[in-house]
């Protein structure tokens, strides 16, 4: 029985935002009608529909931010505190959120990418940013996350738990198989203690799921083929969809002029069988490559 499954990064802060969501939809909308499973990174607009793949009837989506305690606790304040006016002052709170959600938007619409390049690059420049503009930077927090969306016809429990920075793992049956599934997206940088810090991330999600029948990790690893973590994963029983049925790992990033793969689908598993890998999309759509596999599990 054939499992297909996407994974791709938006990427939240980058040029021409509005734009770019248009063309990231009118893919969605496409790979909906084919996709078991979807992991979105950098994806998420948790006070708005701005992604109109979400009202799609066909799917479950569920998305987490990196800020989603704090707003669990605004969440249950409102409704401890104004319990008759509940309603009322949460969409007040949701409407003003989309505003502020709007007003980042145009700002990384025109200068997302020169910000990314002042982060990566200059880092003490960007300290400074942050000290300067703490409330810009903090309100990112709210929005900036990952969305898992799964079939409606599959009956899965998806949770966000943190395991250095925040993931999403997915729990559910497919041909009787139990499957665990994690969107993931490490750190960035190639300093030695974000390569460390990427290495033991997967080594303990692999710890705690060793003895998972199926386990499925998709998404950016940041992470080139010629690391650590790919060795580890490797050597503990992985297989990298794309090296299986490619012998090679397909580019991925940046998607204007691909040269090196960050982005990996790896299954690990008795009886399963890698059927197609494919790469998708362009500069008009993020800065990744999107990436989607067909994995028959008998």
């Amino acid at each position: 029985m054939i499992l297909n499954i996407l994974s791709w990064n938006l990427n939240f802060i980058h040029d021409n935002y509005f734009e770019r969501t248009e063309n990231i939809n009118k893919i969605l909308k496409k790979e909906i009608e084919n996709c078991h499973i979807i992991a979105l990174q950098e994806a998420i607009s948790p006070f708005s529909k701005f992604y109109k793949y979400i009202d799609s009837e066909k799917i479950k989506a569920y998305t987490h931010n990196e800020f989603f305690k704090e707003i669990d606790i605004i969440n249950q304040n409102i409704q401890k505190l104004f319990p008759k006016k509940q309603q009322i002052i949460q969409g007040t709170f949701e409407y003003l959120m989309d505003k502020i959600l709007y007003l980042l938007q145009i700002v990384y619409n025109k200068y997302g990418e020169y910000i990314k390049y002042i982060y990566f690059n200059y880092p003490k420049i960007s300290i400074l940013l942050v000290l300067l503009f703490p409330f810009f930077f903090t309100l990112c927090g709210f929005f900036i996350g990952m969305t898992t969306i799964i079939h409606k016809d599959i009956n899965a429990i998806v949770k966000c738990k943190y395991i250095e920075r925040m993931f999403q793992y997915t729990k559910f049956n497919f041909n009787q198989r139990e499957i665990i599934f994690y969107n993931i997206h490490l750190t960035a940088g190639e300093k030695e203690f974000q390569k460390k810090k990427r290495l033991n991330t997967i080594k303990q999600i692999y710890e705690e799921n060793k003895n998972t029948d199926i386990l499925i990790l998709a998404g950016d690893f940041n992470s080139k083929p010629n690391t650590d973590i790919y060795d580890f994963l490797v050597k503990n029983g992985f297989k990298s969809c794309c090296m299986d049925i490619k012998n090679k790992e397909l580019f991925t990033f940046p998607s204007n002029k691909p040269r090196e793969c960050i982005d990996y689908i790896w299954v690990k598993g008795e009886n399963i069988e890698i059927k197609n890998y494919e790469v998708f999309g362009d500069k008009t759509h993020t800065d990744h490559l999107g990436i989607k596999a067909s994995i028959d599990i008998n």
